[in-house]
């Protein structure tokens, strides 16, 4: 749990580090050369136009992402070579993280929707220092 003195983020729990990568295969092969293992199958989002998978190892946990054939979700931040492109956090209430975030000057990039990856509410804000955020609204 964040431990911050902010009773805002009361709750938020880090959860990965999200990994943008043009081929799936050759960067799960390159974090398993440093001792990163998949802890699930890769997962397909339609909505989100991206595939993952999660790998953990003696780092944060992982979140590797590339586009669907067609999908532009992810090419800004493969174009800036912005492979570390956001953190995702664990929230009690999407709203209330959301609202947090945007008295901070943060902006939403995408409204809320369900992810296949955890088959709840999630929503992406850049806060005002370019840090993108991931909010994963935990299942009751």
């Amino acid at each position: 749990m964040l431990e911050t003195g902010n009773p805002a983020l009361a709750g938020f729990e880090f959860h990965h580090l999200g990994i943008a990568t043009k081929n799936l295969e050759e960067s799960v092969r390159f974090w398993a050369s440093l001792g990163y293992v998949a802890t699930g199958d890769s997962f397909v989002d339609q909505a989100q136009g991206i595939k993952g998978v999660f790998l953990e190892g003696d780092g944060p946990r992982l979140e590797l992402l590339e586009n669907l054939p067609g999908s532009e979700t992810l090419t800004p931040f493969l174009r800036r070579r912005l492979f570390f492109y956001h953190m995702g956090y664990f929230v009690h209430s999407l709203r209330q993280a959301i609202d947090w975030a945007q008295q901070d000057g943060a902006v939403m990039l995408r409204s809320p929707t369900k992810s296949v990856a955890f088959k709840s509410e999630i929503c992406f804000v850049m806060m005002k220092n370019g840090t993108i955020l991931e909010f994963i609204e935990r299942r009751a």
